[in-house]
Order: structure tokens, then C-alpha cells, then sequence
């Protein structure tokens, strides 16, 4: 049986490989966010509806890149916010989407499958290049956040939007201790929408 002064030292020890990895989190975790930023965020209005369209520019890292061709999935996240602006407080959240595109290259069949999570629903599109795949994930187009009714007439509002990709693999020690900890390969800045004023429903 081990005695308690054994016991105190691999805990101890522990501690310290804990300490440690968050140490290094802490350190290294913002050497994940690259220059990546949300651009152009546009909006229109379609049917009653408040659309949006962004562009990630300048896409994936060379290393992301490289992780993807070797057959490693990535999800990126978009998160659009629609918000009223507020003089003497935070701006008031009105409504939200997250959209998730998830790719893979399919090593056999030397392929892309790029999966989406819109708010219209799932859908799967194969690409046969890389290129053409990562065009497809690095923007979203006609997002629908909003009805217009739902909105308070005349008063400013405006939509930000965000985009996150998260680490598939951690070094064993990091994995072990910190599974709890999301490392970022992208997080951007907000990006805002001009202000609009949504009209009086007729």
C-alpha cells in the first residue's frame, strides 16, 4: 500500500504537470489567432427578412491548411448577432444565428465534403479541390437573422458577426488535463453591418 508521503509527491506531481499546461494555455493560446477577420458584412432585406452575407479574409492558416489535406476535419463557426443601438447602455441583442460549416478530405477518393448547418436546415457539398472548398466555407450568403416586424421601427440597429475554429488535437499532456479548455485555430473580432433603421410595417 503507498504510503502518504508517496502519495502527497505524485500528487504534487501532478499539480505541477497541471499548473504547468495551464501555464502554457495561457502563454501559447493566443499564438492560435492568426490575421484572420470577418469583412464586408452586407445586409438585405428579402421577403421581410433581414439577410446577411460576410467574407473571412484571409481564409485558413498554412498549418490548417495543411491538416485539412492530410485528411484532419475542421468546423468553423460563424455567430451573427443582430443588435439595437443603445446611447447610454449595451447594445440590445434581438436575434441570433450560428452557422457551422464542417470539412473533410476523403483520402481514398481525393475529395472534399464540406457539411453545413444553416438555419434553413443541413446540407453536403463535394468539392475536388481544396481551393474551391475553402471559397465555400469562408463566407456566408443570405443568412437569414430577422423579420423585420420583429424589429422596433426607426430605431438604429445593426448585425456583428464573428468566426471561430476550434482545434481538433491537443498535445497528450494538454489533452489529458485541459479537454475543458476550447483552443482556437480562428477567432476573430466582431465585425459590424452599417446601422440601418428598419421601416414602419406597412
Amino acid at each position: 500500500m503507498m504510503s502518504a508521503h508517496p502519495r502527497r509527491r505524485a500528487l504534487g506531481l501532478c499539480a505541477v504537470v497541471l499548473l504547468s499546461a495551464v501555464a502554457w494555455t495561457i502563454v501559447a493560446a493566443p499564438a492560435w489567432a492568426g490575421d484572420e477577420r470577418v469583412r464586408l458584412v452586407e445586409l438585405t432585406q428579402e421577403n421581410g427578412r433581414i439577410m446577411v452575407s460576410a467574407v473571412l479574409d484571409p481564409g485558413f492558416s498554412p498549418q490548417t491548411e495543411d491538416d485539412i489535406r492530410n485528411g484532419i476535419s475542421k468546423d468553423l463557426y460563424y455567430y451573427v448577432v443582430l443588435k439595437r443601438r443603445q446611447r447610454i447602455w449595451f447594445d440590445e441583442e434581438k436575434a441570433a444565428a450560428t452557422i457551422k460549416y464542417g470539412i473533410k478530405f476523403n483520402l481514398l477518393k481525393q475529395e472534399y465534403t464540406v457539411s453545413a448547418r444553416l438555419p434553413s436546415g443541413t446540407t453536403q457539398t463535394v468539392f475536388a479541390d481544396f481551393e474551391s472548398a475553402k471559397r465555400f466555407v469562408s463566407r456566408i450568403e443570405r443568412i437569414p437573422v430577422a423579420s423585420v416586424r420583429e424589429l422596433q421601427a426607426n430605431k438604429a440597429h445593426l448585425v456583428s458577426v464573428k468566426a471561430e475554429m476550434r482545434a481538433p488535437r491537443l498535445p497528450l499532456y494538454l489533452d489529458y488535463f485541459l479537454f475543458f479548455i476550447p483552443f482556437l485555430e480562428i477567432d476573430t473580432p466582431w465585425a459590424d453591418s452599417p446601422v440601418f433603421h428598419p421601416p414602419h410595417a406597412p
